[in-house]
């Protein structure tokens, strides 16, 4: 009886989040002003445009956009220079549409006038959790917000159709104060501490903030509670913020227009991005966004989101897939002087096949998903040639087939998110096991902790544990009742259970998982009962292939014999590759036919499996038709 209402409270919970989706968005979006790409969009149907008039400086002191800044002085605008930027728009497109984004970072006059005031944290790019703190701050940017979007409703209210807070590091809420205080965000720790009835801790050194002591891994919760609790106030502060700044506008725009936020990110490290589960649950909250992970998208690689995208729509949101993949033609200069020659923004496609196939990655795994998506144009080129626009024009027609299906994604593999347990680490390797995963021929999907008792646990055959150092007695009992059952594989590693939130004790490993804290080649493999464990104490040791051989092993499906990256719901499944060929996909069901959508060719009848030969290098994008 009791597993009865527990499925009938998930339908019911489904159903509700279904009854309240949100329109979702296709759109176009550029740091300047790149009036050919904005009418080849139109010319493909795409009517949606982000544009972000700034006032401030990108992270190689560059201008982000190439108009003068409108926010000039206390409660002065310029808004001619405001409405050029949309005008540009629309005289390329007469349909266009607006997701407005509200750059809140301080212009420069702002951040000099109160860095020299009280030391620091006037510049709210590279420092919002000091920002947020700020009075003055806050009365300067909250009025410029309520005057943006006032002017933004009377001018342009008909086309916006969502506005978008972009604050921070990279417009992305990263926070690179590495824990330094002002006087403002010292007294808000303080208040803090009163609050929670915590001892009036100092605000950690520097030095403290860098310094974990257990192993130079961990914060020790028994001589460290201060970090560990430092870390989230400062995590807090900024999610406030956001929702703080969020409220301002749905107090103008009401329901009328969705609310978001660029914070779609899986915990990495102490920068506004340890937590932002208090921003994916916000009542001002519609959707977050965040770009496709740096670490994770060159050809072959597995692409996709860097978030953890069903804990995101559970909350009722949406999320915004942000695609900024450097095609072949893609401008690194960013003026005569500086050119972008290393690191993530230079890597990319080198012809036009690799620009197709890396393109059809991402536009199937948003499809798949039914995300939101915009194609971030960066500082132009990406999109320039026919066959470019070609890919992204029949992507729109597919999105726009499919964006309200409502199928889940179909994934019996899960890795489980802990922001709680980020806590104790100063950075969090979590990118290596998305790398990973993300090839081992079957999909995957990533969910917070706090939602494996509000999911069908049931269907996930390989649970994963990237970075759970801290194991509760609630936890444990979560882990008890939905993971350690039912002949699951689960995989743990490092430091899993490590600390109980009171104290670091390594036998509480040897407990969860039956296997101590000890370095070793070697991946341990225990039947534990009705579950099996495999763990090891270093997350390098896993890889693709010992995880596709761990995940079969395990039963779960696999969509072809091959490391390759697969997406999958009940109707469409994409597969990419870098080096082509002939492969044989296995399907979970026998279809009546089977459509490679970017060809509109059927390829396979009557089957639950056939062979396909890949282009090198391709993405093919199925659907199964019953």
């Amino acid at each position: 009886m009791t597993k009865f209402f527990s499925i009938i409270s998930l339908m019911l919970i489904s159903l509700s989040l279904f009854a309240s989706k949100k329109e979702t968005f296709f759109a176009y979006r550029s740091f300047w002003p790149e009036t050919a790409a904005m009418r080849q969009f139109a010319e493909a149907g795409i009517n949606t445009y982000a544009v972000m008039p700034s006032n401030s400086f990108n992270t190689l002191g560059e201008p982000y956009c190439k108009f003068p800044p409108f926010w000039v002085w206390d409660e002065t605008y310029l808004w001619g220079v405001v409405d050029e930027q949309f005008d540009l728009v629309i005289r390329q497109n007469e349909k266009a549409k607006f997701i407005v984004m509200i750059d809140v970072n301080s212009p420069i006059w702002l951040a000099r006038r109160l860095d020299r005031r009280y030391g620091m944290g006037g510049d709210s790019y590279n420092a919002p959790s000091n920002s947020l703190c700020m009075k003055e701050w806050r009365e300067l940017t909250e009025k410029m917000i309520k005057a943006y979007v006032l002017h933004m409703e009377e001018r342009y209210g008909e086309r916006v159709v969502s506005y978008m807070i972009a604050g921070g590091g990279t417009s992305e809420w990263y926070c690179l104060s590495q824990g330094r205080a002002n006087i403002q965000k010292e007294q808000a720790w303080e208040k803090w501490l009163k609050d929670k009835n915590l001892p009036n801790w100092e605000i950690p050194t520097h030095k403290q903030i860098r310094s974990p002591k257990y192993r130079n891994l961990y914060f020790d919760p028994k001589t460290q509670q201060h970090n560990i609790e430092y870390r989230r106030f400062t995590e807090h502060v900024i999610s406030q913020g956001v929702e703080d700044l969020q409220k301002i506008v749905r107090d103008i725009v009401g329901d009328k227009k969705q609310i978001g936020a660029f914070c779609g990110f899986i915990p990495v490290s102490l920068s506004g991005k340890l937590d932002n589960r208090m921003t994916f649950s916000s009542p001002t909250t519609d959707f977050v966004g965040s770009p496709g992970g740096y670490d994770n998208r060159d050809l072959g690689d597995g692409g996709g989101a860097n978030a953890p995208i069903k804990s995101i729509k559970m909350r009722g949101k949406h999320y915004f897939q942000e695609i900024d993949h450097r095609t072949h033609t893609y401008n690194a200069d960013l003026s005569p002087y500086i050119k972008i020659a290393m690191g993530p923004h230079f890597k990319g496609a080198k012809n036009q096949a690799e620009s197709n196939a890396i393109l059809k990655r991402e536009f199937s795994h948003a499809i798949i998903w039914q995300n939101s998506l915009w194609c971030f144009d960066m500082w132009g080129g990406i999109f320039r040639t026919p066959e470019t626009m070609e890919v992204v024009r029949k992507s729109h027609q597919l999105w726009q087939k499919h964006k309200n299906d409502n199928l889940p994604v179909k994934a019996e593999i899960v890795c489980i998110i802990d922001p709680d347990s980020c806590y104790y680490r100063r950075f969090i390797d979590y990118t290596h096991i998305k790398k990973a995963v993300s090839m081992v021929g079957a999909p995957y999907e990533s969910i917070f902790f706090d939602d494996i008792e509000k999911v069908d646990f049931s269907k996930y055959k390989m649970v994963i544990f990237p970075h759970s150092f801290e194991i509760t007695p609630k936890k444990k009992a979560i882990l008890d009742k939905y993971v350690f059952k039912d002949n699951k594989t689960i995989i743990t590693m490092g430091g899993f259970g490590i600390t109980d939130g009171n104290n670091i004790d390594e036998s509480r490993i040897v407990k969860l998982v039956g296997f101590p804290y000890v370095k070793s080649k070697d991946i341990k493999i225990k039947q534990m009962g009705n579950w099996k464990s495999i763990y090891n104490s270093s997350i390098s040791v896993f890889n693709k292939k010992n995880l596709k051989k761990f995940a079969k092993d395990a039963g779960v499906h696999m969509y072809v014999n091959s490391t390759l990256p697969v997406y999958a719901n009940d109707k469409l499944v994409s597969i990419h590759t870098a080096n082509g060929g002939k492969e044989t996909i296995y399907l979970p069901r026998k279809v009546k036919q089977v459509k490679e959508l970017y060809s509109d060719k059927i390829v396979a009848e009557n089957t639950d499996n056939f062979e396909y030969e890949f282009k090198k290098p391709d993405t093919a994008f199925f659907e199964l038709i019953d």
